[in-house]
């Protein structure tokens, strides 16, 4: 999830339990840390973080180069069948990365399915 995101849902889920204080917020974020980044903010430098921005800046700075980022049209498009792979295996691969794609539009889906497969997977042959 983007740390940027998750902060501001954390801020808002206090809110709405009636914390009106931004430090008392700041406060009891370590609670609702993982491990690492629990040790992160604990290992921070004394009296670094004295507003909710600090804590934004300092926190999203850290944490979003490991944020993984949502992919793409450019992304779906470089989804291609692998040599050995089966035409199944390939769609079932494909469908699951179109689904992690917010927002992608129905052209952009077709366009990189079709590019997928190499040419053999869509030819038929008939009977003469």
């Amino acid at each position: 999830m983007d740390p940027n995101v998750w902060l501001e849902d954390y801020w808002l889920a206090c809110r709405a339990g009636g914390a009106t204080d931004d430090l008392f917020v700041i406060q009891y974020l370590p609670i609702y840390l993982a491990d690492s980044a629990r040790a992160w903010l604990e290992y921070l430098p004394p009296c670094c973080i004295h507003t909710w921005a600090d804590l934004k800046q300092i926190f999203v700075c850290n944490f979003q180069g490991i944020y993984k980022h949502p992919g793409n049209a450019r992304d779906l498009k470089s989804c291609k069948q692998k040599p050995d792979e089966s035409l199944h295996d390939y769609i079932h691969r494909f469908l699951n990365q179109c689904n992690q794609l917010p927002d992608i539009v129905d052209a952009d889906v077709i366009g990189a399915f079709i590019s997928g497969p190499p040419a053999r997977a869509w030819s038929t042959s008939s009977a003469a």
